[in-house]
This record gives C-alpha cells, structure tokens and sequence, in this order.
C-alpha cells in the first residue's frame, strides 16, 4: 500500500518509502535505491521551496 501511495506521487509516502530504504527494512539490496530516492526528492523538495 505504500509503495502504490508512493507511486502515485504522495509526498509523505515518497519520504517513509525512502527512509526504510535507507535503513534496510525492504532488503539490503534496496539502500541504494533508497538513497537516490531520498536525495531526489530532498532536491525536489528544495527547488519548490526555493520557487525554481
């Protein structure tokens, strides 16, 4: 369910998505991706704040 909510573009679900990454809880294999996502999104994140 949360990666569909992740999926469909949810910001929060997109940010709990790349933290369990990040810690392993979705496999080993995934803290790379998870990583990438969570600085994707950290960059996202910072271009709307900043109006660019």
């Amino acid at each position: 369910m949360l990666g569909h909510a992740a999926g469909q573009g949810h910001p929060k679900a997109k940010q709990l998505f790349a933290r369990w990454m990040v810690l392993g809880k979705l496999g080993l294999r995934r803290i790379p991706a998870g990583v990438g996502l969570a600085v994707r999104e950290a960059m996202r994140f910072a271009s709307q704040a900043n109006g660019f």
